[in-house]
């Protein structure tokens, strides 16, 4: 898996056009965040299966992974699972930026 691969991990279909009308009053950011918060209930009731997930990331290759939002949770528990993977928990502003220019040198081959 080359440092451009792009793996998607979950999608979900969001309503668009007519639909006999019923969504006709609804604006697109409107249709986003219903498609948002479905999501979000979705996830909070349905079991993970995160050992699983990192055990297939480190077999198809995958050397770093970032958790975005508050806390270190998943980041700790990846290096646990798969510690060749290096995690970075993106928490505020600085880690973002770092983690954008790790990134910016892997492109150019300057880790």
């Amino acid at each position: 898996m080359s440092s451009s691969t792009v793996v998607i991990v979950g999608a979900k279909r969001t309503p668009i056009g007519s639909f006999n009308g019923a969504f006709a009053a609804l604006t697109s950011p409107n249709l986003g965040a219903t498609a948002i918060r479905a999501a979000l209930a979705r996830q909070a009731s349905c079991p993970v299966r995160w050992v699983e997930t990192v055990q297939a990331f480190a077999a198809r290759g995958v050397t770093r992974a970032f958790e975005c939002g508050p806390g270190r949770v998943l980041t700790g528990l990846g290096k646990r699972i798969a510690p060749a993977i290096e995690g970075q928990a993106l928490d505020d502003g600085d880690a973002i930026a770092a983690a954008l220019a790790a990134l910016a040198g892997d492109a150019t081959g300057e880790r």
